[in-house]
This record gives structure tokens, sequence and C-alpha cells, in this order.
């Protein structure tokens, strides 16, 4: 892609899809009208759609529909546009009984296939798991065409420990161990040798009269570019990078309070504690973070030290009344507990930030093993430091916002599950922001054993937080939901939008509800020496519903030099309300959705996902270690879960 291209916001991409070669074709099927909604059908090789009652009619019927001949159904000729679900579905049944035929039993896996549409075709064996390409039939909106969606993966065998091999093996490290930087590149390699390889097996040309040839390239579609993100700082400065403005100008709003650290560790850890805090203030000259006092502009008033022989949870309760001690004893400041901990020991973190939470405290906690890696510690010092001056209620900067008077929720979930995978508790809660990324508060929606009481209790919760938070003047509500949350649950969601909506207050709001997937099956490969797109670039992938592939991470056309793995693009869909809004509009809100992940104060460069979704993503790991959902986290003011 020419630079040009990249300014004016019409990249093209290639996404992983390969489209059939004859796209207008016919194929039989066997049916039987479906007299009521109530009807069931046990066999798994029987599915419902629509289809014409004639061939040349307009006039459309319910229909129970094999791909074999079953007692009572009739033979129906299909067009490939009679019913694009049905072509698709067809075109699994085709690529099944093609690797059945063509491909040896260690050569692919149904397993999956039983839930969805695709299956795994295995490309290489490995002694700790096997290489594959993911393999699913699909209708392509932007062309127009049906095909095939492709992408490779690794699946490590069940007994394999998640190691550094297995990285590499995933493509997420190089061969020297490090971050993989053609991480890209190295994904359209394997899907071009799988082409020339067995896929020339897997889409044979004599399947089915040539049904499954493909045009042995992936398909280049048309994308466009959203604005890039600016930040705000103090005295309403601006600059397109947060550590370099925030530096330069001071945060958006500093704390009044000095801060003051009561230090938790081991005797043994003293001198690494010693080092956290000589970093965080500014005095090793190895980092080159200048200070929380210069680029916070906060005060330090000191620090306590409670260090222990040997740092364990039966510690705790008593640190815990040591820090609230100090609380009283130091009441004109900000305490701060810095704990020093050992990553081996996961109760041991888990029983600080639960007692800390509980006793309505953040902590800030950082392993022995990151101290000691000196190459990742004089980068971590700066995020570790933007997230103590998040946590004690600073601001460090916001986002110039594309729309205004919009108020964002994210919500999320962590259900229990037992052994099965059944749901033995439900769990869901909600993170509240703005357009401007500054975070507002974060709260329990519902906790419940029993499903009717946790969605009854999902819908009151949110209807009374969303009341709450609308008397501030916004005109414009937008809920972010990942993927995963469960069709039930969003009808409760939409059930409080349609009760708000109906209120005198409410009439001229507008209400938005966007799904948020970043594990997406899409992907995207750009015309860029790397492969990787510019950041910010987007392309709609459907239109039943509307829904969009988003670069939230990319290169950057000032600097297209790849410093890390990239990630992966987001699937944003636009669930509800279906076909309401204009494409001005859904352009505004994808705009919003890349500004908030801007907003994140984990770290200066983390982006990846809007702070509404990764928000809810590091409340989902504590409150899953916790297991305790009676903990009041709207009693937290400032975001301790950084």
């Amino acid at each position: 892609m020419s630079a040009t291209e990249a300014e004016i916001g019409v990249p093209s991409l290639r996404l992983n899809f390969i489209a059939l070669k004859n796209q207008a074709f016919t194929f039989d099927v066997y049916r039987m009208a479906r007299v009521s909604q109530k009807e069931q059908q046990t066999d798994d090789d029987i599915y419902h759609y629509s289809l014409p009652i004639e061939a040349d009619s307009d006039e459309r019927g319910d229909y129970w529909i094999s791909f074999s001949e079953k007692a009572n159904f009739e033979k129906f000729n299909c067009t490939s546009e009679s019913n694009r679900l049905l072509t698709v579905k067809y075109l699994n049944y085709l690529l099944i009984q093609s690797v059945h035929q063509n491909l040896a039993e260690s050569e692919y896996d149904l397993t999956d296939a039983k839930f969805r549409n695709g299956l795994d075709v295995i490309i290489a064996h490995h002694q700790k798991g096997t290489e594959r390409m993911w393999i699913e039939p699909s209708y392509l909106m932007p062309v127009c065409k049906f095909g095939f969606l492709i992408d490779f993966h690794f699946r490590k065998s069940d007994d394999t420990p998640f190691d550094r091999e297995v990285q590499h093996l995933s493509l997420s490290l190089d061969k020297r161990g490090e971050s993989n930087k053609d991480f890209y590149a190295d994904k359209y390699a394997k899907i071009l040798d799988f082409l020339r390889g067995l896929g020339s097996k897997v889409f044979s040309d004599t399947v089915n009269s040539g049904s499954l040839a493909i045009q042995r390239v992936l398909e280049s579609v048309q994308g466009s570019r959203l604005n890039a993100r600016m930040f705000v700082f103090a005295d309403k400065n601006q600059h397109p990078v947060p550590f370099t403005g925030v530096t330069r100008f001071g945060p958006l709003a500093s704390i009044k309070k000095s801060i003051r650290f009561v230090l938790i560790y081991s005797a043994s850890d003293r001198p690494l504690i010693n080092e956290l805090a000589a970093a965080l203030m500014g005095r090793m000259p190895e980092v080159g973070f200048k200070g929380l006092s210069q680029v916070f502009r906060v005060q330090i008033n000191g620090s306590s030290n409670l260090g222990v022989p040997r740092l364990t949870s039966n510690e705790i309760p008593d640190i815990v009344e040591k820090v609230k001690q100090e609380q009283q004893n130091y009441a004109d400041s900000i305490l701060m507990p810095l704990a020093v901990i050992t990553n081996s020991d996961p109760v041991l973190y888990r029983d600080l930030k639960y007692h800390m939470l509980k006793a309505g405290l953040a902590i800030q906690v950082v392993t022995t093993e990151k101290i000691r890696d000196r190459t990742t510690f004089k980068w971590a010092v700066a995020d570790i430091a933007l997230q103590i001056f998040a946590k004690v209620g600073g601001e460090p900067w916001s986002v110039v916002p594309t729309t205004h008077r919009c108020v964002i929720f994210g919500i999320g979930q962590a259900h229990d599950r037992d052994d099965q995978g059944n749901i033995r508790r439900y769990f869901s809660y909600l993170v509240c922001t703005d357009t401007t990324g500054l975070y507002r508060r974060s709260d329990v929606l519902s906790a419940s054993d029993n499903e009717q009481t946790y969605l009854s209790q999902l819908r009151q919760k949110i209807l009374e937080i969303m009341r709450t938070e609308l008397t501030a003047g916004y005109t414009r509500c937008v809920l972010h939901v990942p993927f995963k949350v469960k069709e039930r649950e969003l009808k409760a969601i939409q059930d409080a939008i349609e009760t708000l909506k109906k209120e005198p207050d409410n009439e001229q709001t507008q209400f938005v509800v966007l799904k948020v997937n970043e594990d997406t099956k899409y992907f995207g490969y750009a015309d860029t020496n790397s492969l990787i797109p510019y950041e910010s670039t987007f392309v709609c992938v459907s239109n039943s519903p509307k829904t969009y592939l988003v670069w939230f991470e990319g290169l950057q056309p000032s600097n297209p030099v790849v410093r890390k793995r990239p990630s992966g693009p987001i699937q944003i869909e636009f669930y509800w309300p279906r076909h309401e809004l204009k494409e001005a509009e859904e352009r505004q809100l994808l705009q919003d959705a890349i500004n908030l992940a801007g907003c994140n104060w984990r770290g200066f460069k983390a982006k990846h996902l809007p702070i509404s979704i990764f928000y809810c993503q590091l409340i989902a790991r504590r409150l899953k270690i916790f297991g305790d959902p009676a903990i009041q986290l709207n009693a937290m003011s400032a975001p301790w879960f950084l």
C-alpha cells in the first residue's frame, strides 16, 4: 500500500477467505414442511431452513431439510441463492465428505464440527501438539461470494504445559524466542503452503463435479480508516502519544493529597522492593522513567515498611490491620500498599488482592521475577507507575471524543463452572466510562446460582445504574458486550433498555448495543511489506447484522516499523437496534471504540481493546480467583483492578 492510500483511507485488504470458482450452482436437498414452531427433530443431519415453495415462486415456507434421502421427505433442487445459510451448510456437508474421501484420518479433526460449521485439517504433527488449518464455509458479503474462511492455529496436546516452544509453534514467538514481528507474514505463508499442498486434496475439482473448486488466492476487499487518536493532558494540551504528552504537559488531573507507600515484602526481598521504590522515584539511571513526582506531578510522603520474615497468606489479616492503622496515622495522605511477591505463589497474590479490596484499598503487586529481569523491568517501571497513579485517583489523560454526551457501559461475566463445564453460579458486572475514556465506576450487576433469579437481577440492576448515569446529561447510551454473553442475558439487557426508552426523561436518548469480539474468525493482510494493516483500518464483513473488522493496533503511517508481535483485528457487531443506524453513525461508534482503547491506564502502549471490554476482562480475572460475589465494587472510586 502506498502512503497516499493510507492517508486517504482506502486500504486494500486480503481477507482470510478463498472464493468458489463457480458461484451460481444448484444442489439437491430433501425437505418436509415444518407444520408448527414447536416441532422438533432429533436427527443430527436434519436442519431447519426456509425455501421457495415452488422453484420459481417468491412465496416461501419453513422446512425440515436433509442432504440425504429421508422417509416422507421430498426432493427439491436449490440454487445457491435459494437460501444462503442453507448453501453454506451444504458446502460444510461437501467439505466433510471431501476430507473423508481424500485425507487420511490423521490429517483431519472433526471434533469442533459437531458444534459449528468447519473443521481442522492437520498440516504437521509435533511432540507438543499439531499445526492446523481451520476451514469454515462462509458467504462473504463485501464481495457477494461463497467460499471458505481459512486460518492457521496450533493446538497443544492436553498433557503439554504452555511454554515458549508452544508459543513458537503458535507463531507468537520467533525462532529466537522473542516477540514475533513477522506474525502476519508467517500466518500468510502457512496458508499459501497449505493451498499448494493438502489444500489441493481438500478442495479437489473431483468432489461433486467440481463444487468445491476454489480460487487459490485470498479475496481482496476495500477497507477504510478511522481517525488517529488524540489525547488530552493538563491545561487541555493535546498530543498523539500518551507517554510523551503526560511527560511534557503533566496528567489531565493530578491528586491534591500526597501519596504514602506501605511496602509489603518478605525479608529476603527487601533489596528488590528498594530497587522498585528507587525506580518509581526516578533514581535508577538505567531506567528511563523520570519518577512519579516529575511525570505525574504528585508529592510522595515517604513510606512505611511492613516487611515480615516470610510473607504468606497467614500474615495478610495482620498486615491489612496495620495498613488501616497507617491510614489513620497519615490521614492527609493517600496510602498505596506496594507488595513484592514471587510469581510462583498465586494463592498469596489472590489473598493480598482480595483482603485489601474488602478493606476498600487498591494494592500494587509486582513480582520478584519481573524486577530481576532487568530488560523487562526497565520498560515496565513506567507502566507500574501509571497503574499506581490511576489507582490513587489520578487521571493520566483522556481522548478527544468523536461524539459528545455519550455514556458507555461495558458488560462482563465470570460464570463459575463445574468440571463438566456446567454453570453452577452466574455472575456479571459492569464498567462505566464515556467517550472521553475517563473511568466512572464499576459494579456487580447480578450473582446467583439460579439462572432466572440472575437474569431478573441483571435486568433490574442495569436499569438502576443506567438511570443514575443518564441523569448526568447524556443523550446517547452505548453498551459494549463480549461475544460470549448469551442470548438470554442480551434479552435481559434489551428489556432494560426498552423500559428506559419509554420513560419521559429518556425519550430523546439513543441506545445502542455493540458486541465486541477479539477472538474473531476473520483476519486480514494488507499490501504492506509486513502484511500488517495500518492502525484504525476497518472493513465491513457482514450486513446481517452489520459487522466490522477493526485494527485497533497496526502500523503507524508516520513510522511503519514493527517492534513487537502485532495483534489481530477486533470484530464489532451492531447487535441492537438492527438496521436503524446510518453508516456515518456506525463510523462514529467505531471511532469511539478505537478511541477508548487509547485510554487503557494499565500501560502506556496498551490499546488492543476498548477499556469498556478490557477492564471487564481484568475484573473477571480478579473475581474468578476471589470466588466472592459479595464484594462491593462500587465502593472503589478508582480503577482498583489495573
